[in-house]
């Protein structure tokens, strides 16, 4: 699992999303979208566009709670005066990053 994650650490810090570790069935659960995205196409889009958005000079990384199938990223981050924290990111035995539980 933790290839995973230092995966997505890269994916950040590129910011770049790649589509390699993760689950054929995912599908991603935003606070700003009204229904899960799913696919892999359609999640890449909008963590990608997200990244974009939120990857800025006030994002970092606060906290990470790693368990056998999930792990917690903390962060945190500001877009014009709005302050935004956390991100959950579930993953199955393969370690692929897939849709919570």
């Amino acid at each position: 699992m933790s290839s995973a994650i230092e995966n997505w650490h890269l994916c950040i810090e590129k910011k770049n999303v790649d589509a390699s570790f993760m689950d054929q069935g995912i599908e991603f659960y935003s606070p700003f979208v009204y229904k899960p995205i799913q696919g892999i196409d359609n999640v890449m889009n909008y963590l990608n566009a997200a990244n974009e958005v939120i990857n800025n000079e006030h994002f970092k990384y606060t906290d990470e709670i790693v368990g056998e199938n999930s792990a917690f990223l903390i962060f945190e981050t500001k877009i014009e005066e709005i302050y935004i924290n956390d991100e959950l990111v579930t993953l199955d035995s393969s370690g692929n990053v897939t849709s919570p539980s």
